[in-house]
């Protein structure tokens, strides 16, 4: 391939990838990804086939000022944000580059766009395929930064380029040191201090891509809704147990008190915004609960999920690990309803740990609890809208033949589960609140029906409850041992209380079909793919201090160990060790001496004189040609430079275009010959002659 050929290639997959990189971020609109890859198209056409579609460089000037003001305006009145203004103008900015005529100076700015434009990417990006990308990226911008400064340099010489220059063996060398590259990117990464806070802050995250699967409120109806999509929300590796633990686990977010017939919510006008506030101990650790038993440790990685709440399995007692993630955040999390929230909406990914109690209680003791309850809790957890009389009859007929309430709880939880069907489809019925329609109507829904039906009946009988926002189950990875939550896992389900035991968990719904499907259900490779993501973003991402400092300290020890063991080893009285030493003198001793000896610097230098020695003749002849009144501009090759000499100079002149001609062949082509050289100097004098 030849160097013009491969530089039009490179320059256009340069800023193929610069543009794609940013386009899947999903911050590109589709009519502009479509605008640029056309625009794309029509330029390689121009290009490669010397067609002559192109702005000219006014018409381009032009479009660009028209772009500037109108990316400014948009910014100043149409409240657009300044990052997505400026990735706007630079997307406009290159498909201007590729409609117009391009010398190696648009070529050399459609190279920096792109790199622009793959930063912005890196900003907006925290997926896996980032990291293909970043290594495409740099073997293509490699290839493309040695071609065209092959090209400038043959076109300065004035030389016509070899044809064979891009062969198997250069792209081959290229790629080479592209991985070499690679690698140390890959040492810095690990090596580099972390800062205390993430530099890039979620600021630039659209709000429209922040996962909304869940809520600090439960409309009924909302969740079917949210479960069909299957986008993930989380992925939790159990830290201190080994495989799945079962399928049932609940993955806690917020406990809602308040219900106006429609909605759950927080009663915070009544109650605050939150009842109590933790801070962390001097080991980072935020406890909730003391002497607890059998915990599970879970490390939480959270997509962008548009919420404050923390989430955790089952029953929460501490957390920890929030630290310096997020500006601005000193530690402390607030509480409502034994649930557990930030102080702000971190609004991005967030990692932290968490630790809970699977609680089981026995039926006996369940059953023995009293029904004296104290005056907050009765006001808090019996509140109720205006409940119809044919709701209050059908719960008094279901509890009818119970005595306490965890009977009470029972029998309706059984009721539930028998009498009505679990959809994620309902249709509008006749009556006029969703409750009613659920219950006396459709008898059909999905989870926030069971458990509203659920407390209210329940709340009707005295008997204090709440609805739980959260997730159930999750798939589980078995290549990376971790449970990965999608919003199709969001779930709704009851919390009862009782004087002794507390809030005990009570599941009213039905599973769905294929409810809980794990990593047996998906197929191998999306398993494997997922693993991977959960690498990238656990290992890449969320790379923190504390697994700098655990890799190094890791590698220490092994570094010690290997060292001890050679040393351990190594006996000076073994004749194998003493010929060893005398092996390693001898070799250093005479390298030492060849590198200090003057053939060895004589033959490096020669060559570097006589290029020297070649230039100065050239620059002498252009301070000579600068007298007689023709100036070298900066831009000018030596080749278009001689031109320009001899078209406003006459043939008198043409002595120069021989000058010129053959400085290039001797720089470009390395050979710089006594002969050569005294024929140069012997030019240089016949111009010196030229009036």
């Amino acid at each position: 391939m030849s160097i013009s050929l491969a530089l039009i290639v490179f320059t256009h997959l340069i800023s193929f990838l610069g543009f794609t990189t940013l386009a899947i971020t999903g911050q590109v609109s589709p009519i502009t990804i479509v605008i640029f890859y056309l625009s794309l198209t029509l330029s390689y056409i121009n290009d490669r086939y010397k067609k002559n579609y192109y702005f000219n460089h006014r018409a381009s000037t032009i479009l660009a000022f028209f772009m500037l003001i109108y990316i400014l305006a948009s910014i100043l009145y149409f409240s657009q944000e300044v990052f997505q203004g400026i990735l706007n103008f630079l997307i406009f900015i290159q498909i201007i580059r590729h409609l117009g005529v391009k010398g190696m100076r648009e070529i050399i700015q459609i190279y920096l766009i792109s790199f622009f434009q793959f930063m912005a990417g890196a900003i907006l990006s925290i997926e896996i395929s980032y990291g293909l990308a970043l290594i495409i990226y740099v073997l293509a911008a490699l290839w493309a930064l040695i071609i065209y400064n092959l090209k400038k340099e043959s076109d300065d010489a004035g030389v016509e380029p070899d044809q064979k220059v891009v062969t198997k063996a250069f792209m081959g060398t290229s790629l080479v040191l592209a991985v070499f590259i690679i690698f140390i990117s890959v040492l810095l990464f690990l090596a580099l201090p972390r800062l205390r806070t993430e530099f890039f802050s979620s600021s630039f995250i659209n709000p429209r891509v922040l996962k909304t699967g869940f809520s600090d409120t439960v409309r009924l109806g909302k969740i079917g809704e949210i479960k069909k999509d299957h986008s993930a929300v989380m992925r939790v590796r159990i830290l201190n147990k080994k495989g799945k633990i079962n399928d049932y686990l609940y993955w806690r977010g917020i406990a809602l008190d308040h219900f106006d017939g429609v909605t759950w919510s927080v009663d915070s006008e009544k109650y605050g915004d939150y009842e109590k506030e933790y801070k962390n101990n001097r080991y980072g650790l935020i406890n909730i609960k003391e002497d607890t038993k059998n915990v599970i440790a879970q490390e939480v990685i959270t997509e962008p999920i548009d919420t404050d709440i923390l989430f955790a399995i089952n029953t929460p007692v501490g957390y920890s690990g929030f630290g310096g993630g997020v500006r601005g955040y000193s530690g402390g999390i607030y509480e409502v309803n034994n649930s557990y929230f930030l102080p702000f909406n971190p609004r991005q990914r967030i990692k932290y740990k968490a630790y809970s109690e699977i609680n089981i209680y026995p039926d006996s003791s369940l059953n023995q609890e009293s029904d004296q309850y104290s005056y907050y809790i009765k006001e808090r957890y019996l509140q109720l809208p205006q409940i119809g009389s044919e709701i209050k009859d059908l719960s008094s007929k279901i509890t009818q033949n119970d005595s306490t309430a965890y009977q009470k709880a029972r029998t309706i939880v059984r009721y539930l589960l028998e009498e009505m069907n679990y959809t994620l489809t309902l249709d509008s019925g006749t009556k006029e609140f969703p409750l009613e329609t659920f219950l006396l109507e459709k008898k059909e829904g999905h989870c926030e029906y069971f458990a509203t039906a659920m407390v209210v009946f329940l709340r009707l009988n005295g008997i204090p409850s709440r609805i739980v926002n959260g997730f159930i189950g999750g798939s589980w990875n078995e290549h990376g041992n971790f449970y990965l939550i999608r919003e199709s896992d969001a779930h709704s389900w009851v919390e009862v209380f009782f004087p002794k035991q507390g809030w005990v968990t009570f599941d009213p719904t039905p599973p769905p079909i294929n409810f809980n499907q794990d990593a047996g259900g998906i197929s191998s490779v999306m398993s494997y793919i997922d693993y991977l993501r959960y690498r990238w973003q656990r290992y890449v991402i969320d790379f923190s201090r504390t697994d700098q400092i655990r890799l190094f300290a890791t590698a220490r020890q092994k570094i010690s160990w290997n060292k001890n063991k050679v040393f351990n080893n190594f006996n000076l009285k073994n004749k194998s060790s003493k010929n060893l030493i005398v092996l390693i003198a001898v070799v250093s001793i005479l390298g030492f001496i060849f590198y200090n000896s003057d053939r060895f610097h004589k033959g490096k230098n020669f060559s570097k004189h006589k290029q020297n020695s070649v230039t100065k003749i050239y620059n002498n002849c252009i301070k000579l040609l600068s007298k007689k009144g023709f100036n070298k501009k900066d831009y000018q090759t030596a080749k278009e430079f001689s031109e320009y000499v001899v078209s406003n100079g006459g043939a008198r002149y043409k002595i120069f275009e021989d000058f010129t001609t053959k400085y290039s062949i001797m720089r470009f082509q390395n050979k710089y010959s006594n002969s050569d050289i005294s024929y140069l100097k012997n030019l240089l004098t016949k111009i010196k002659k030229v009036s």
